[in-house]
């Protein structure tokens, strides 16, 4: 407790950061008798907007804001004040007039980092950093404007041929190219593997596994060391049949939930230990869509069999109207680079000229499509959805080689990252913007294309983009 005003006869004013049960002892001396009595003060801690009014600035300062990361349901905000203080963040569709809240909890702090989701993807929100000091005094930063990702579904599998692998576990190649691990220890067997992931998300994984005969087959699984699961292989008597098993992790009653990981853009590491002699691994799928049950027969949303999947398909949501689009995956031998599952007829897709491709247009109706639906690494589509719900677009291949951003130059182009990943355009660029740049997409929601500005110090509307989205950026001249 922080006292907030000088004991006065009678009373005390204090601050708690922290709600709980507080033992106060008070005590009485006239300088001839001294007497003590303890009272038991419960505390609970009201949240930020009730303390405040938004138009307050006499509090903390706050500096520094700026959205960390960005997913379609999730939204990232970091930011810094000048003394100790509490943080929340205020949020609202900017359809909307009601604020929602997601306040910190624990000790006052310069730096505050607080993560929201159950956002509608695609839609624009208008966000606010708030804080309030040990007396009571708040603050509140100046609304930005920003537009959640599209909602892209990943499906990718992990490159076990890429493992590190301890002296218990071998590999074996397979007819179709792929990569077995193999357990030849009881309980010792250990691979460590690194990956990629496109878009901040929660993910869940499933192994493909031939389990032995034991009932120990139970092997364990860590990412990036602290979130941990286990896979629970299904299994026969004779421990010959291949199966689909889910990543699970402890429910809080002690029985067992799917295991699920939330990862930030960039790279992480997988640990899988534990692993019963016998057991073998041939594939590891990596997904964000929580639905999605892996088996050998069906293609992953209508692009590739699990069995020769080769590199990551990303599924992304297209809203009614016309969407801008741009494949970010090299084309994989035998597969389609996109595939638009079950469109409606009226579906337009009408792809943009490109260094490797000629410009097209192909339209669904009765028959199917009038020409093969494709688009090459890169190339920018238009795509028009006819029908009053989301359909789905998907893209499978491989992500090039080396991540190597693209080449920008002064003047207006359309942007379309060579690789999959979507954030803030200055996540995903790490350029130093200039007074008069400026990023502009199609909003499909609207028909019209929104133009977000740089002014020297911020944007007027922050600029994202999505896995598999194209948009028109324009640089002003730089300095040679």
């Amino acid at each position: 407790a922080v006292p907030t005003s000088a004991p006065t006869p009678g009373s005390l004013n204090a601050l708690f950061s922290v709600p709980g049960s507080y033992v106060f002892r008070c005590t009485a001396d006239d300088g001839q008798a001294r007497t003590a009595q303890d009272l038991l003060v419960n505390v609970t801690i009201q949240s930020l907007s009730t303390r405040f009014s938004s138009e307050e600035t006499s509090g903390p300062e706050i500096t520094r804001v700026n959205v960390a990361e960005i997913s379609d349901t999730a939204i990232r905000l970091a930011f810094h004040t000048r003394e100790p203080s509490r943080g929340a963040f205020e949020y609202r569709l900017t359809s909307s007039e009601i604020w929602s809240s997601l306040e910190e909890s624990g000790e006052l702090s310069y730096e505050h980092t607080l993560t929201v989701v159950g956002l509608r993807p695609d839609a624009d929100y208008s966000i606010r950093a708030l804080s309030l000091n040990a007396e009571g005094l708040s603050s509140t930063s100046a609304p930005v404007l920003i537009k959640t990702l599209r909602e892209v579904k990943c499906y990718e599998s992990l490159p076990l041929e890429r493992a590190f692998l301890s002296s218990y576990m071998t590999t074996e190649p397979t007819i179709g190219g792929r990569t077995i691990l193999r357990s030849q220890a009881a309980g010792a067997a250990e691979a460590t593997l690194q990956f990629e992931v496109a878009q901040m998300g929660t993910y869940t994984l499933w192994a493909r596994v031939l389990a032995n005969s034991s009932p120990t087959a139970v092997f364990g699984i860590s990412v990036d060391e602290t979130v941990a699961g286990v896979f629970e292989p299904t299994q026969n008597a004779e421990g010959n049949d291949w199966a689909w098993s889910r990543s699970l992790a402890e429910a809080p009653d002690g029985g067992a939930i799917p295991f699920t990981v939330s990862l930030s853009r960039g790279t992480h590491t997988l640990h899988l230990f534990g692993l019963e002699d016998g057991v073998a691994l041939s594939h590891l799928l990596l997904t964000s869509d929580a639905s999605y049950q892996p088996d050998d027969v069906n293609p992953v949303v209508g692009t590739v069999p699990l069995q020769r999947l080769a590199g990551p398909v990303f599924a992304a949501t297209l809203r009614p109207g016309w969407s801008l689009t741009a494949n970010p995956l090299q084309r994989a031998p035998s597969t389609l680079p996109l595939a638009l599952l079950n469109p409606p007829e009226g579906t337009v897709i009408h792809a943009f000229a490109s260094s490797t491709a000629s410009e097209g247009t192909m339209l669904f109706g009765e028959e199917g499509w009038t020409d093969q639906p494709t688009l090459e690494w890169m190339q920018v589509a238009s795509v028009y959805n006819p029908s009053d719900e989301p359909i789905q677009m998907a893209f499978a291949g491989t992500p090039m080689s080396f991540y190597r951003l693209p080449e920008l130059i002064e003047g207006e182009q359309m942007l379309v990252m060579p690789f999959p990943a979507g954030g803030t355009l200055e996540s995903l660029l790490g350029l130093t913007f200039l007074a008069g740049d400026a990023f502009t997409y199609f909003d499909s929601a609207t028909a019209s294309n929104v133009t977000c500005s740089f002014d020297g110090s911020s944007w007027d509307r922050i600029p994202t983009l999505s896995v598999g989205e194209a948009a028109i950026l324009s640089l002003v001249p730089r300095e040679r």
